[in-house]
Parts: structure tokens; sequence; C-alpha cells
């Protein structure tokens, strides 16, 4: 599963390797180009320094391009040339800005010799060049074009809810054919699978292994070794939405000794932990900064402290007080404990920014110091709230195996959620249990600043 995550989630696509690989060169040739034409006479075809300076400086420039444009969420191709020009001009533009101001300081500190006006060159010539280059590969990645993909052809042996809902899914549309097959013979079952050039077999073990026809398990196996790749209908839904489908699950898959195994993982969680601290240490200046003012600013337009702190529920079930800056009124539970909602009148004109920006979870920095939390793990909730949740929810108390976090996966897939999508939520977080890694964390964090710098969330 980790590879598997690590193809599908992390990048490894061919598209989007190309856009990496180009976006790189247009960038570096853009630094070439602006020296060459106001420069040259200076220092000759390249700056001059030290090979080491120079791959310093190229794996500066890379790790700064691709962390820019995957926060900035360009590395997906967009359907139209209206969205391209419309949406991502700016956003093209911005995100340039930013790295060739992250690499003017890299030539400030190490004494490398480009000047504000080649980099200045570059930026705009990087951002022509750029537009032109996704206007290309839209071009040749056109819906049009599309069509002549071959899409791989997916049989199930039964039609069930959840192979209805996963064949709705734009991930699943977009590489599968969805092929239900009604057979009534093994033979019958090779035959079709060989016509119609089946590469991947889906079965529900709860309706099509429920009679252990040993006749049909043989001819799996055998398709199997044969190089057609058959696969549950839970894990194939896990692999395609990143959940795990609660209400689908066989009882004794979480018995499987290969479903949690990484939450017994010393080497990743003690990583985690000193990560924790580390970023923790990084962040606390520029964190006590903000809720320095934010502070102020809660004082000043609304009555009631500036800070709080709040009962939750952590790791293993254990209370333990969360701290927050106050984003609603002082009065805002006078009417008992509630969810909050989309427009909820309870929280103050400041308090929608805080939020939006997540400024008002900045002092549970001291949670993660003292250990109740980690940056990465399913949020917190109030007692009163899990009591009711593990009453409806089915394995809800699994969320609790970990310490909460900051920011994490349900929170970035479903930033917008509300009560009704508690189960869910549930299915994104126990799908970052399963599938804890090092890879996983930097991809929420990275998602997790996409969704602050996008306002989204309440």
């Amino acid at each position: 599963m980790k590879v598997s995550y690590l193809i599908n989630h992390f990048l490894i696509h061919k598209k989007k390797l190309l856009l990496i690989v180009l976006d790189f060169l247009f960038l570096l040739s853009s630094i070439f180009i602006s020296h060459r034409i106001l420069e040259y006479p200076k220092f000759g075809i390249i700056p001059s320094a030290d090979f080491d300076t120079w791959i310093w400086f190229i794996g500066f420039a890379f790790v700064l391009q691709f962390v820019i444009f995957y926060i900035a969420n360009l590395y997906l191709i967009p359907n139209t040339h209206t969205e391209l020009l419309e949406q991502k001009t700016l956003i093209l533009g911005l995100s340039l800005a930013v790295i060739f101001a992250g690499t003017a300081v890299f030539c400030y500190w190490t004494k490398f010799p480009l000047g504000r006006d080649v980099i200045l060159l570059s930026l705009l010539l990087s951002w022509l060049g750029l537009l032109a280059e996704r206007l290309s590969i839209l071009q040749v990645f056109s819906p049009k074009h599309f069509a002549l993909v071959k899409l791989i052809n997916c049989a199930f042996l039964s039609k069930s809810q959840l192979a209805e809902e996963l064949i709705k899914q734009n991930s699943f549309q977009n590489k599968y054919k969805a092929i239900f097959l009604s057979v009534n013979s093994v033979t019958e079952l090779e035959s079709l699978i060989k016509d119609q050039g089946i590469r991947i077999i889906v079965i529900d073990a709860s309706s099509d292994l429920k009679s252990q026809n040993q006749l049909l398990i043989n001819c799996l196996t055998k398709l199997k070794f044969e190089g057609i790749q058959v696969i549950a209908l839970e894990n194939f839904f896990e692999k395609i939405t990143s959940r795990i489908p609660l209400l689908h699950i066989p009882g004794n898959w979480f018995l499987n000794s290969q479903v949690f195994n990484e939450i017994s993982n010393q080497a990743i969680l003690r990583s985690k932990r000193l990560f924790d601290i580390v970023l923790t240490l990084i962040l606390s200046p520029l964190a006590l900064l903000l809720i320095f003012v934010s502070a102020l600013i809660i004082r000043i337009t609304s009555k009631g402290a500036a800070l709080y702190k709040q009962s939750r529920v952590g790791q293993g079930g254990k209370l333990f007080d969360v701290f927050k800056l106050r984003s609603m009124y002082v009065d805002a539970e006078k009417d008992g404990i509630q969810w909050t909602q989309e427009n909820d009148t309870r929280i103050t004109p400041f308090g929608k920014i805080i939020r939006a920006t997540r400024i008002d979870e900045l002092p549970q920095l001291w949670n993660i110091l003292q250990g109740d939390m980690s940056f990465i793990g399913p949020r917190p909730e109030r007692p009163e709230f899990v009591e009711k949740l593990k009453e409806d929810i089915p394995y809800y108390d699994l969320r609790h195996s970990i310490r909460p976090g900051l920011t994490g996966w349900a929170q970035i897939n479903e930033p917008l959620a509300t009560p009704s999508d508690a189960l869910e939520k549930l299915e994104y977080d126990l799908f970052y249990i399963r599938n804890l890694s090092l890879w996983l964390e930097a991809d929420i964090i990275l998602k997790t600043i996409r969704v602050v710098l996008m306002r989204q969330g309440r």
C-alpha cells in the first residue's frame, strides 16, 4: 500500500512528471538566457561559480519550484484554455515571484553571481514560457485526445452499492472502464475476460465468494497467475478514493495482520515525534507573533478572553485540554454545546479570518510539545460529540489509536465537512492510520498549506 499510495497520490504520473521536468527546464533556461542577454560580457557564457555552488543552486531551485507549484496546484492540467488563462495565469505569476524571491535570497547568502536585473528578466521569461508550455500541453492532453486514450477494462463480478459508488468517482472514470459481468460458468468467465481485454477483476468477497465456489476460486487464481490483477472491492475502493469504506468491509478485515501494522512501527512513530518537536521549535517565533497580534485584535473587537482551553479526546481515549484563540462570541454556547455550522452567527468577524487561515489553532503547538498532539493526525473532538459518534458510527474509536493532529488527511480532503460528513471523515482518518508514512505526512503538510492559502474550511 505504501508504494501504491506513492504512485497514485504523490505525483508519480506520466503527465505530471512531464510537467515537473519541463517546468524546471524552463526555469533554468530563463536564467541562462537572461544572464546571456544582460551579463554575458562580464562573466562569460555562465556565471562564474564553483561546481559545488552550482549543484546547490540547481537543487535549491528545483526543490523550491516543486514545493511552490505543488502547493499552488499547478501540476493539475486544466480542462480548457479559458480555465488556464483565467485561473492559472495569476497563480503562476505569483508562484514564480515567490520562487525567484527565494532564488534572490539564495544568491545573496551564497554570493552566487546573479544580479537583480537577471532575476527579474528570468521571472518574466519563465512566466511567458511556462504559460506557453501549459497551453501546448493542454492542446496535447485536450478532451478530444483523451478519447484516444485507452482506459483499463475493469470487470466486476457483481453489482453492489459500493461498486456503484466507486464507478461514479472521477478518479475511477479517468483511468478505468467498468464492465459488469454476469456469467453462469467458469468457462464463460475465462472467455469473457480474454475477449473483452479485462486487466483487473474486482471481487466482492461478501457475495462473489460467499458460496465458497471452489471452481471460481481456482479460476481466479489461474487468471491471477496469467497476469490479470484480482483485487477485493473494498481494497480497490480504498486505492481509488483514499478512504476506507467502513460500512462495506467484512467483519474480519481489521483482524488482518497487514491492515494497521504501521501504527506499531516504532521507527516511523519516533521519526514522526522528532519531526513534531523540530517543526514546532522552528515555527514558534512566527507563531508567537501571530498569536500575540491576533489576541490583541480579539480583545479589541469582542468581549472576553483571547485564549481559552477546551477538553478533547486524545490517544487511547485520554482527555486533554486543547488551547485555541477564541473565534466565537463569549456566549456562543449559552444554549448548549453545538457543532459549528456553515455561516455560523456565533463566529466573530475576525474569528472568520483566523479560522479560515487556521491561526486560531496555533496555540496547539504547546499541545504538540507536551505530547498530547501531533502535527498530522485525526482532529481531536470534544468528548460530548465523541460519545454520540461512537454510538452512530462503527469503529469510531479506532481514530484514537494515534495522537490527534493539528491537521489531517480528512481535513485536507473535506475542508468544508459538516457533522453529517463524520462517517466520511472517519474513513479518511483510518486511511491515514493504515497508510502512515513519511511520504503521506509530507503530502498532507503541502496540501494543508494550499488549503490555508485558499482559505478553505471553517
